[in-house]
């Protein structure tokens, strides 16, 4: 069987399916990764096969087009998501000559794809072979595709129309557990216990030991870099900016604790010279995280998700809502704590953070959270899944 994977705009969105990915593989079927020309490393790094079907435009002159203005949507959740359903339905055209030229010469039996691999449903009811959808975070999703719909029903011409066909499959990667008694998962369908996929690095003694002082992870993901934006008001900036990085880094320090600040190299050069006694660099996170007793971060799906399946609690600055709903799931679960970027000031912060360490609740919480995780489904049985998808 031949299955075609789906990336989105980030390297979160290809770790998140990785495991699949590689299970499928290991099960004897042809995958390939169709994804923009920035992932295509990230796609390599995780041992699978890539194959550009767009050139990436920064997401700031995506993201500021006619009424799109980022500096009067980020402020309102309902907005923001629109926005950024319209933003992944414009990648998503720009993908679609790609991925034509890819489907005449390799036929996918099957397409697999995130909640915004809006390309992943075109071409997969185009090419009349099932669509499944691969979350790549917790929470409620679909506002996005309110943002989404639209953008694509008015490229086609059919504005007021839906032109997203259903999937004929959607994988759950919730752990029942974090499921508000009486209400349904957001993401409804095969359940799939999700497994932590990064690039990895040499590994030195300290990554997997813990030594006598409490440790604290601070990451802002994998994007963030030293360059600067020219307009402190787009999702590149809020994405990318390293000043957030070098602040809760210093405030976790002011903690009687060892930190340890999982970075691209060119930021933790700089970090490691303001703050000498701060271990930093790119550090696989899925080996460094069991060895933790609280992981500080943005929020990101792939970084909560990573702490949520070590059983280390979580404290998340949530800058987006698509962040802010999967922590607040985290939170409630008592999992960690949240708090929105413009409340955290670094007293609030510092508070936070030493509630986590000593209340023993939130470990055991987080401990309950990962058991539940692990109880799932493997990718390698829902692999089967797929196959009798395909067949039928």
């Amino acid at each position: 069987m031949r299955i075609l994977f789906l990336a989105g705009g980030s390297p979160a969105t290809v770790f998140a399916f990785a495991p699949l990915a590689t299970a499928a593989r290991n099960a004897g079927h042809e995958v390939f990764v169709a994804t923009i020309e920035e992932n295509v490393p990230f796609v390599e790094g995780v041992g699978l096969p890539p194959v550009p079907v767009a050139v990436m435009a920064d997401l700031e002159i995506l993201a500021r087009d006619g009424s799109d203005r980022p500096a009067e949507t980020l402020r309102d959740p309902v907005q923001q998501m629109r926005l950024v359903g319209r933003w992944y339905a414009r990648m998503a055209r720009g993908s679609m000559d790609g991925l034509t030229r890819l489907t005449e010469s390799w036929r996918p039996d099957l397409v697999v794809g995130g909640r915004l691999a809006y390309a992943g449903q075109l071409i997969a009811a185009r090419l009349g072979v099932p669509y499944v959808r691969h979350p790549w975070g917790l929470g409620d999703w679909g506002g996005y595709d309110v943002g989404g719909a639209e953008e694509l029903a008015s490229g086609q011409g059919r504005a007021g129309s839906d032109p997203l066909p259903a999937p004929a499959m959607a994988l759950d990667i919730c752990p029942p557990a974090l499921v508000p008694e009486g209400s349904a998962s957001a993401e409804p369908g095969q359940l799939l216990r999700w497994i932590p996929a990064n690039l990895q690095r040499r590994l030195e003694p300290w990554m997997y030991t813990k030594g006598e002082r409490r440790r604290i992870c601070v990451t802002t993901g994998t994007r963030v870099t030293e360059e600067r934006s020219k307009d402190e008001n787009t999702f590149d900036a809020l994405g990318r900016n390293s000043d957030f990085l070098r602040e809760l880094a210093a405030t976790a320090a002011r903690l009687d604790a060892e930190i340890v600040v999982a970075a691209p190299d060119d930021v933790a050069r700089r970090l490691r010279e303001e703050l000498p006694d701060v271990r930093a660099g790119w550090i696989p996170l899925d080996v460094l995280a069991p060895t933790c007793d609280l992981i500080v971060s943005h929020g990101g799906t792939n970084t909560s998700m990573v702490a949520l399946n070590a059983g280390v609690p979580q404290l998340n600055i949530t800058k987006m809502y698509i962040s802010e709903a999967q922590s607040t799931l985290i939170s409630d679960f008592g999992a960690g704590l949240t708090i929105p970027v413009a409340e955290a000031g670094a007293d609030r912060v510092e508070a936070a953070c030493e509630e986590l360490l000593s209340r023993p609740a939130y470990a055991k919480r987080a401990r309950e959270g990962a058991a539940d995780m692990a109880a799932m489904p493997s990718p390698a049985a829902v692999v089967g899944k797929l196959e009798d998808l395909a067949a039928a």
